[in-house]
């Protein structure tokens, strides 16, 4: 589910099991490989995806508190990521989604590319007044294409529709990739 999530998500590169890290604790070394690199930006993030049980286990916690200890002087955060909290809301189904027709806008004659508005900074509109003069058979994938190519953004946590309420790119708003909303609005 995460590499799926993340792969979706405009703005962040991402590279499966990237480093082996050896660290002190508790009087013993350690070794451990975590899932993820994540990077946004200048945000780097070491994630470990653990399902519930385990994510709740203080071992795993306290070993995520001491990764993070060590390597945040390095620039690097790191994030204990429960199976629950990917498939939270409607991010996992989108993601998917998104993937599926990440490349639409390519199948789309230039002349209907040409007719999707611009949307000026801070203003909301609804997914179908964006799309009114793309074909009705092609307007779901090219929204959808939208989204992943970070050209719009929209709230992922609810179904994507023509009904969703459309924003400037992320961007453009300085915000974050849409994956970190995964975690709460504090982060």
């Amino acid at each position: 589910m995460a590499a799926i999530i993340l792969d979706a998500c405009f703005g962040t590169d991402f590279q499966e099991q990237p480093a082996e890290l050896t660290f002190d604790w508790r009087s013993r070394s350690h070794r451990h490989y975590p899932d993820f690199l994540v990077v946004a930006g200048e945000l780097r993030e070491f994630w470990e995806i653990k399902n519930d049980k385990e994510a709740a286990d203080i071992r795993f916690r306290r070993r995520a508190e001491r990764l993070s200890e060590l390597l945040e002087p390095l620039g690097y955060a790191y994030r204990l990521v429960a199976g629950s909290v990917l498939s939270r809301g409607a991010y996992y189904r989108n993601a998917i989604l998104l993937r599926r027709f990440r490349s639409a806008l390519q199948t789309l004659h230039p002349r209907y590319l040409r007719s999707i508005p611009e949307i000026p900074p801070r203003k909301v509109i609804v997914a179908s007044e964006l799309l009114r003069n793309i074909p009705s058979g092609q307007s779901d994938g090219v929204l959808l294409s939208l989204l992943f190519e970070g050209k719009v953004s929209a709230d992922l946590s609810k179904p994507v529709t023509a009904y969703t309420n459309i924003h400037p790119p992320l961007s453009s708003q300085g915000r974050m990739p849409w994956v970190w909303e995964l975690f709460g609005k504090s982060n």
